[in-house]
């Protein structure tokens, strides 16, 4: 194996460790610019091409996201005069949305990671029921089985659940602004 092959396959490791963290934030972007799934897969797809075609050019020392999310909005750019011939936004509107896009990531991240910290507050049973509930979708009437209640008390627990974890995100991120 020549240095060449080397650090090729090393480029191509660190690429894919940079996108698998970023890949989420990267298509909710793309997403949030377009407002339609299928467009959004097409110039997803386009984007990470062009991502893989110019990551040599990408400084390890930056941070991936402001870059990759740069390509993206070309594409959106370029998606959007090939789809409609004459953009119904123009390029500073398109750019004021995508600003607006990138902000709300951060925010759902900070609210993602708020969550996370509150659900480890919570006791075992309400945990339990939002792993229930939420993660394995079970209904609420095989939860009642399970736990021998009814249909209502499950939801007025999840009712308290969701009123405990909305305060204690709110607490979390009252105190880091």
């Amino acid at each position: 194996m020549t240095g060449g092959e080397l650090s090729s396959q090393n480029q191509r490791d660190q690429f894919e460790s940079l996108f698998a963290q970023n890949h989420r934030r990267l298509f909710g972007y793309i997403l949030a610019c377009l407002h339609n799934r299928q467009d959004a897969e097409e110039v997803f797809a386009e984007t990470v091409l062009v991502l893989w075609r110019e990551f040599a050019s990408f400084r390890l020392d930056a941070e991936f996201m402001p870059w990759a999310s740069g390509v993206a909005f070309n594409q959106i750019r370029k998606f959007r005069r090939k789809r409609f011939r004459q953009t119904t936004f123009g390029d500073a509107v398109l750019q004021m949305l995508a600003n607006d896009s990138a902000a709300l990531e951060d925010e759902l991240d900070d609210r993602r990671a708020a969550l996370a910290t509150c659900l480890q507050k919570l006791d075992a049973n309400r945990r339990e029921l939002v792993q229930l509930f939420y993660d394995t979708k079970m209904p609420a009437g095989s939860i009642a089985a399970k736990w021998e209640c009814s249909v209502h008390t499950v939801y007025k627990r999840l009712k308290d659940v969701r009123r405990r974890l909305f305060e204690c995100i709110r607490r979390r991120l009252a105190t880091e602004n």
